[in-house]
Formats: structure tokens, sequence, C-alpha cells
């Protein structure tokens, strides 16, 4: 009895290994010692396909598109490659004028068997606690993604329960905040949401060099990418028009098109983005920004900061893709928009004494959807500031960016209830990197260390089977393990697939982009 006790020991610790290495290779080491996010590798300005593939995706060190203006030389962009039916060595077919197609690539460099799994490394030893073994082999986030996925390839914002792969393990929903302990708790209200949370899920795979062409995680990602293209209408709209979140839906979706484009050069892709894209350009209000209702919508069309600043990262997602079109027209309007909704107060000698910005024009401090009861964030400023950093044209534009900037990371992140907000934190994240400090950091440095820090420790420390009282679990025990409670102000509309892929996506701004400032 002794023996078979520890026998099945033994095969619960080995299952647990088929986690992948972390998400966050150099953060994932530093948990429990402090992280330091200024030992990230710097990498070259090579494009994404010309990566070696047959090396295993780790962090993005490679992955990081050149600027942004520069379109990756390695894609071919003529209409012929739209229309070729396979690659020169015959394997590749690319969808015609019969789009949306189920003919995406498949790994050209290892079966599909090979990839969809992780190697098992060194077997983790009878000694090993479920962090130990997840330590050595693991990558949890993903993991709990893959186990997540519902059978026709999308992520659910309120049916990843019943998708999941992870049949015997203990559901515990939320375990502090927003109802925990109840099934309803971790769930998305809405199935509209869907579209949303699989767009996001989608970009956090790209984020670490996950693609549908091979790696460990290109089956999931595949059924996802179909299942996304499907849900693409012929005017190249995402979603319907009826949705009270329809424009930042298309825009997420256009930028996880374009994203993928850019990371696998799959030319399959290539009429998707730019239909995609084609119709985004034509939501916007005219010499102005994005409106949450569009125009010829049955709405009145005001353009509002955060419907703005998703469509930016849409629009910059497909510029370094090298999907071809004119971003200097709009990205003028964008910017006199951005004007008209920040208001400058100026102190002695001119200086920059006060900034912030409005929702809109005639006014609101935060987005729309946002649940009421959670703490006031400066997340406007912050969307402003990554915005003007997307869009600027010189070096002037700058100093209203750090001032924004500085008032967007004046909040430090904190897990604590009411307070965790992972749209503030993403947009934040990403006005500080480029705004503000340096690397290595130094003595003017006075926002991206203040930030940075609480960041890594509010979502390290609190991810599921993470957390002090989870370190002896895994996956095969936890259902949730890998994933972040769904305990934000938007959790009502995405569960614990949104909050998931938004940690995910925060962590990964350090190596996503490049700064856009000199230093």
């Amino acid at each position: 009895m002794k023996r078979t006790t520890t026998l099945l020991a033994l095969v619960a610790l080995v299952l647990a290994s088929v986690a992948l290495h972390s998400l966050q290779a150099p953060i994932r080491s530093a948990r429990g010692q402090g992280s330091n996010f200024d030992e990230v590798p710097t990498v070259n300005n090579s494009c994404a396909c010309n990566v070696d593939r047959t090396a295993k995706p780790a962090l993005r060190t490679a992955l990081i598109p050149p600027e942004f203006e520069q379109p990756p030389e390695c894609i071919e962009m003529s209409p012929s490659t739209l229309k070729a039916t396979e690659t020169e060595n015959g394997q590749l077919k690319v969808a015609d004028s019969n789009w949306p197609s189920e003919d995406l690539t498949v790994g050209l460099d290892c079966k599909d068997a090979e990839c969809d799994e992780p190697p098992t490394g060194s077997l983790p030893s009878s000694t090993d606690s479920g962090l130990d073994v997840l330590r050595k082999t693991g990558n949890p986030t993903f993991n709990w993604l893959r186990d997540h996925q519902c059978e026709d390839g999308r992520w659910s914002a309120s049916d990843f329960g019943a998708a999941s792969t992870r049949k015997n393990a203990l559901h515990t929903y939320n375990v502090e905040f927003l109802a925990p302990g109840l099934e309803w708790g971790d769930k998305g209200q809405s199935p509209d949401n869907d579209l949303v949370v699989t767009a996001l899920a989608l970009l956090c795979h790209f984020g670490s060099g996950y693609d549908h062409k091979d790696g460990y995680y290109k089956s999931a990602v595949r059924k996802a990418l179909i299942w996304l293209r499907k849900q693409q209408h012929e005017s190249g709209r995402f979603g319907d028009v009826h949705d009270n979140a329809f424009l930042p839906t298309h825009a997420l979706c256009t930028a996880a098109l374009a994203d993928c484009y850019s990371l696998s050069g799959d030319s399959a892709l290539k009429q998707n983005c730019e239909i995609a894209l084609a119709h985004l350009l034509t939501l916007q209000t005219q010499g102005s920004g994005f409106a949450r209702y569009p125009s010829g919508y049955g709405l009145e069309a005001e353009p509002d900061v955060a419907t703005t600043a998703w469509s930016v990262l849409a629009l910059k997602t497909a510029k370094f893709a090298g999907v071809e079109f004119d971003l200097q027209t709009p990205g003028a309007g964008l910017l006199e928009f951005l004007n008209s909704v920040t208001s400058v107060v100026h102190g002695p000698g001119n200086e920059l004494a006060r900034v912030y910005t409005r929702l809109r024009e005639r006014g609101g401090d935060c987005p729309d959807g946002r649940a009421a009861e959670f703490s006031a964030l400066n997340t406007l400023d912050a969307m402003n500031a990554y915005c003007r950093a997307m869009l600027s044209q010189g070096e002037d534009d700058w100093k209203l960016i750090r001032a924004l900037a500085q008032n967007a990371v004046a909040h430090p992140p904190a897990w604590e209830s009411n307070k965790i907000d992972f749209v503030h934190w993403f947009f934040s994240t990403a006005a500080a990197f480029q705004a503000l400090g340096s690397r290595p950091p130094s003595k003017t440095d006075n926002g991206w260390a203040v930030w940075e820090k609480p960041l890594a420790k509010a979502l390290l420390d609190n991810q599921r089977g993470y957390r002090t009282d989870e370190r002896k679990t895994w996956p095969a025990m936890l259902d949730e393990f890998g994933s972040w409670d769904a305990v934000d102000a938007y959790s009502r509309q995405g569960g614990r697939v949104y909050t998931t892929a938004m940690a995910a996506l925060c962590l990964q701004i350090y190596y996503r982009y490049r700064r856009q400032t000199k230093d």
C-alpha cells in the first residue's frame, strides 16, 4: 500500500511537469528575491520572421519588431503573395478570396505532436513541492489558457470553467475579493465579450513568441485564429454593431491579427489584417479620435480617450507588422483630439504645473464600463501618454508625455479590494516604460522604478498556484493554477480569461516594445 501511494505521488508530479517555461523567465527566477526588470536582455533589430524557429520560444527577446515606421523587410507584401497557393517548399496554402479559410500555416519544422507539449526536461524528484516542479519545467499561464479553451477555438468570458480539461481539479474561484468561493464570481457576465478575451489571449501568446506555426501552443493558437477569422464580416468588421463596446472589440481583434502577422509572416493573414485595418480607419471621427459608438452605427459619435487608446494600439501594431497604410493623416487627427481633452496649467517660467485628461471633450473622469465602486485612478492620463508616445513626431512632445505618465503612476499597483485595475496597470506600465526612467536606472529616474516593482509584486505574488497558501499545489489539483482571479474593475465583463491575459500583457511590456525616446 505504501509503495502504491508513493508511485501515485510520483505519477502526479510527472504529470505536473507538462507546464512550460515561465512567462517571465528573468522575473519568475527572481520570485521571492525581488524583481529586476533591467536585466532583461537587449535585442537587435532582426525582424520576427527571421528568428531561428528551431530554438525553443522563451522571452520575446528576438521577436521585438524594428522601429515602428519600418515594416519588416522579410514579409512579402505584394498582391501576388496573397494569391499564391503554396510556399516555395510546397507546404503552405494561403487563403484566397473564399476566406475565411482554415488553411493556416502549421509548423514547417516539427510535427504537431512534438510541438503541442513541452519537453519534460529534468524530471521532478519525489521530494519536490508543486512549486519546485513548475519552476523546473513549467509555464502555468499559457497552460491555464490552453486547458480552458473552448472546443471551437475561442476563449470564453463565461464558459471557460465548463471548457476546462482539468476534470479532477478543485475549483476555488476567487479567493479574496468579489464573491470569493462562489461559482459565478470569476465569470464574465456576457458572451458578447468572447471576441475581446480571445483577442487578448492571442495577444499575450504572441507577446511571448508563440504563434500558429510552431511552439508548444501552436495548436491552441491555430484554433483560436481560425475561430477569430470566421467572426470577421466581409467588410472587415469584428463584433456586433449593437454591442456597447463594438469599436474597442474591433480594435483588439485587429491588433491580434496584425501581431500574429508580424510574428509569423504568414501571408494567409494579410487580407484579414488589411480589411480589418481599413474598416477601423473608416470608424475614426474625421479629424478627431475614435468613438465607442462610431458615426453611422445609430448613436451620436463622440470620440473618447479609452476607445482611441485601444485603436492606437491596433494602428501601431499593424504599422510595424508591415501593413501598408498612411498613419500620418489619421495620426494628426488623433493628436488634435488628444489636445482637445488635455488641460494644461502652466506655472512660473511657463513650466508645466499640472496636466489632466478628460474622457471626452465634454468631460468624464474614467473609461466607460468601469465598476463604480473601484478607487479612482488616472487611467485617462495613462492612455493619453501612451497614445502620444506612439504618435509622437518630435522631442517637443515628450515634456507633456512625461507629465501625463507621472500622473499615471501616482498610485502604484496594490492587490487590495477595489484597487485592482488591469486596464490602468497596462496603459500606465506602457506609458511609464516609454516616458519615465532609463536603463540602467539613473538618479533622475523618478517614476519607472517606483511603479514597476509594486506591479511585479502585485502580479507575481497573486498568480494562482504561487500564492503563499498554494505552493504545494499543481494544475491537476487546482483548476485556477496559473491564472489570476477576476477581481479588477472590469472583471464582471471579461472574467478570469480577461484578467489572466491582461496580467500577462502587463508583464510583457518590458520586452514587447522599444522605447521611443532617444535614451
